[in-house]
């Protein structure tokens, strides 16, 4: 790497990555250490080079809506990342395969390093201080770059509120949507981290093809819907044997109704129109109530998150 970079301090940890500040040519960015094999440094069509190729060819042609690849490169050196089982010991949870798995992977001491765009925070750190017009302003603009996204053929593939970065601005700013000029108040938002990020045509498991098995809403970018329900915190730690208790009960028939296909959408209405019925069936606590109405819930379950419907629904919540 150029002696012109300079590392600053930590900003995250990951199982097998690190996140720092970084400068480099005076210029304030992120960078990210990442453990990889040798095998994905040489295979083009591994999961490291569909994330370079992403940035290069799509991300970096929208800066405002996908954090920009500044630099990358590989090192044999990865002095920069602290280890897992340095910050969650012991590593036995995880299973033998698993450890045995991670042990050979940073064996190999390989990193690839990535110098990305800076962002002024992200959106968990915010989104429970959001006003309702705060709120439709971020779902519209995160909805329209998940539909950049699909209208190209891709899917994000982890989209939660920890991978939309944030970038401050005056209360009176607005940001162009392709033909719709709408107002930010206060805030811009961008798609970050695009490691699950996948193109259609490099689909070739059974896995990733599941990812693109609905054309125009694909179910694996619906994460920002879980954030806006009610939160409450339970014992069922099986997510299988949580919805198996929820089916079982009159409530849920109403739900399937707006929402048949989607477990996760299908909990968090749950959890949001009938709060203190799932807290008692499932031993839990409300924690939380809904960050926006429960008409707009409903409507955002029933169409998507990223549908044409939502879309011009969150333009008249804009416009009003």
């Amino acid at each position: 790497m150029t002696n012109k970079l300079k590392i600053g301090k930590v900003i995250d940890n990951g199982i097998l990555s690190s996140v720092n500040e970084c400068t480099l040519n005076g210029k304030k960015y992120v960078i990210k250490y990442e453990h990889v094999t040798k095998k994905e440094q040489t295979n083009k069509n591994s999961p490291v080079w569909n994330e370079i190729t992403f940035s290069l060819n799509f991300a970096n042609k929208y800066p405002q809506h996908f954090m920009s690849l500044i630099d990358y490169s590989f090192e044999e050196n990865c002095q920069y990342i602290k280890l897992s089982w340095e910050l969650d010991e012991p590593m036995g949870a995880w299973g033998d395969k698993l450890v045995a798995e991670y042990k050979k992977r940073i064996a190999e001491k390989i990193c690839i390093y990535k110098i990305y765009t800076r962002m002024d925070t992200i959106l968990n750190k915010i989104v429970n201080k959001l006003s309702h017009l705060q709120l439709y302003s971020m779902l519209i603009q995160v909805s329209y770059a998940i539909r950049l996204l699909h209208k190209h053929n891709y899917i994000h593939g982890d989209l939660h509120s920890g991978n939309v970065g944030v970038m401050k601005t005056g209360l009176k700013s607005k940001i162009k949507l392709g033909k719709n000029t709408i107002p930010t108040y206060g805030y811009q938002y961008k798609l970050i981290d695009f490691g699950l990020t996948l193109h259609k045509k490099d689909a070739l498991t059974k896995y990733d093809k599941e990812r693109f098995a609905n054309e125009n809403n694909y179910v694996y970018d619906e994460g920002l819907f879980t954030i806006l329900n009610s939160y409450i915190s339970c014992e069922i730690d099986s997510f299988d044997e949580m919805m198996k208790i929820l089916k079982n009960t009159q409530e849920y028939v109403f739900i399937n109704e707006i929402n048949s296909t989607n477990m996760t959408t299908q909990e968090c209405l749950y959890m949001t129109l009938y709060p203190e019925k799932y807290a008692s069936l499932l031993d839990g606590k409300i924690i939380r109530g809904p960050l926006l109405p429960i008409p707009d819930l409903i409507f955002f379950a029933k169409y998507g998150m990223h549908s044409n419907e939502t879309y011009e629904y969150l333009l008249s919540k804009i416009k009003n």
